[in-house]
């Protein structure tokens, strides 16, 4: 198993193993959240993970959350990202298994998050896990950490 720590205890690290899951045929319906929140936080793990998908690691951190952000700077993302996804290969299939909203997080001030975790084939390693940490702030949901299992 690889570990890397990416940005201080659960907001934002890589955890490579070998695990497979066998989760439901469906994705399962979002959370209910007020409308007031905007834009979903599977549609903001979507994009981001978009970003990461075609290597756009810098973009990618541009793009996340304060909490991510003060705790890894862009260019220690960059490397530690670039050193673990390239490995896997491209991104085969990609289904989204659980979204759990959360209002504590080990390390992380109360607020309110969600966990989106995706089963993900990548080329060079089926049936990993991905799991989205994202933090509501005032302008909606940004990511505050990511794991690969």
């Amino acid at each position: 198993m690889v570990y890397a720590n990416l940005a201080g205890g659960l907001a934002a690290s890589l955890v490579l193993g070998a695990t497979a899951f066998a989760g439901p045929k469906s994705p399962p319906a979002p959370p209910t959240r007020p409308a007031s929140w905007g834009i979903s936080a599977r549609d903001v793990s979507a994009s981001w993970l978009s970003r990461v998908d075609a290597g756009h690691y810098a973009e990618s951190w541009a793009a996340a959350g304060a909490l991510f952000q003060a705790n890894m700077a862009s260019r220690d993302w960059v490397a530690r990202i670039g050193a673990v996804r390239p490995p896997l290969g491209p991104v085969l299939s990609r289904r989204l298994i659980e979204e759990e909203v959360v209002h504590a997080l080990p390390g992380a001030p109360d607020g309110d998050y969600e966990l989106i975790t995706y089963r993900t084939d990548f080329a060079r390693k089926a049936a990993a896990l991905e799991t989205v940490v994202l933090g509501r702030e005032p302008g909606g949901w940004r990511v505050d950490g990511y794991f690969v299992r």
